[in-house]
């Protein structure tokens, strides 16, 4: 079944708590003030909401909508420069399906020498 869009909620944090990195770890991607820390483009995507949504329980995630197309994408990139990875021993997302269905979603990682990392993620039908 197509729908004309799928909302998803993201919540990213790469080596470490969004709001509490411990020293050493480099959140790179803050919901409550994205634009200080990264670009966000997206193609056949929306970010309908200005600002982040925090749940009950206190998370704050980001509600992105995808358009039915081939590849809707969301693009993370560093406001400047590149981003310095060499020191992280892990690397966290954080993503659900808002609708009741199934999705996959690909997350692509590319370093400067054009070295590519694709992972899949089935997510579940949302909550």
């Amino acid at each position: 079944m197509i729908r004309r869009s799928l909302p998803a909620i993201f919540a990213l944090v790469f080596a470490g708590p969004l709001l509490a990195a411990p020293a050493g770890q480099q959140t790179l991607f803050n919901f409550v003030r994205p634009a200080d820390v990264v670009k966000v483009a997206t193609e056949n995507a929306d970010l309908p909401q200005a600002n982040a949504e925090q749940t009950p329980e206190g998370e704050v995630l980001r509600r992105v909508t995808f358009n039915p197309t081939a590849r809707p994408t969301l693009r993370l990139s560093p406001q400047t420069g590149a981003w310095d990875w060499s020191q992280s021993g892990m690397m966290s997302l954080r993503i659900q399906s808002a609708m009741n269905w199934a999705v996959t979603v690909y997350v692509q990682i590319q370093s400067n020498d054009g070295k590519t990392l694709v992972s899949r993620v089935d997510l579940p039908a949302g909550p």
